[in-house]
């Protein structure tokens, strides 16, 4: 038998720390704040730990809590991807981003339900590295790390996430310097036309670096 925490409550406590807020968690869930508090005791209970922790006149989740909601949602997409093999294809397309650790969690996560939005037919699916491109062990179509890279069949761009240059944590007041980042995408192939509608958005969210620089971080 597997030790996990009920289904349920892992997916709550995954949608608090992707969303930034319980009332965010809960809309999505379409639950109450009172039943996502209760999931989140139900986690902390079974983990005999604190999930959150102070923060002003709200609570932000600990570390090891946010690395811990990555571990799921990576878990969540693939349990989904399964699914989604044995169930009747759908008109969804999947794009596969491989991301710097940090960035994901204090930047790109926050921002995806917007993207989702704005793109219903794109399922964004991420994994994390902090290793360098020839390492990632996880099929991808777009990488993000901050060293410039090359892959053969895909092309470099730089990109500066914000413009103000530092990056947002999804809870509020909580900030890390940022600096600009290499994003790896296919030149062609089936997934181009998606990867290009990924690192478009990408572009919209920041600024461009200046030509030459992304000229010099090509292949």
């Amino acid at each position: 038998m597997r030790r996990l925490p009920p289904m349920n409550s892992i997916r709550g406590f995954e949608a608090v720390v992707q969303l930034g807020s319980f009332t965010a968690a809960a809309r999505e869930r379409g639950v109450t704040q009172g039943a996502i508090s209760r999931l989140l005791k139900i986690v902390e209970e079974f983990l005999v730990k604190r999930l959150f922790r102070p923060a002003g006149r709200g609570l932000v989740p600990t570390e090891w809590a946010e690395e811990y909601a990555m571990e799921l949602r990576v878990a969540l997409d693939r349990i989904e991807a399964a699914t989604e093999r044995i169930a009747e294809p759908t008109t969804r397309h999947v794009l596969r981003v491989n991301i710097i650790h940090t960035l994901a969690m204090r930047w790109l996560i926050p921002r995806l339900p917007a993207f989702q939005r704005r793109h219903p037919r794109l399922d964004v699916r991420i994994t994390t590295s902090s290793g360098p491109v020839s390492q990632i062990e996880e099929p991808f179509d777009v990488a993000i790390q901050r060293a410039a890279m090359t892959y053969p069949g895909y092309e470099s761009r730089v990109v500066d996430v914000l413009k103000s240059g530092r990056m947002v944590a999804p809870f509020k007041g909580l900030t890390i310097p940022c600096s600009p980042v290499h994003v790896l995408f296919p030149k062609e192939g089936p997934s181009n036309p998606r990867s290009q509608t990924f690192v478009a958005w990408l572009f919209e969210q920041g600024a461009a670096a200046p030509a030459e620089d992304a000229a010099r971080a090509s292949p």
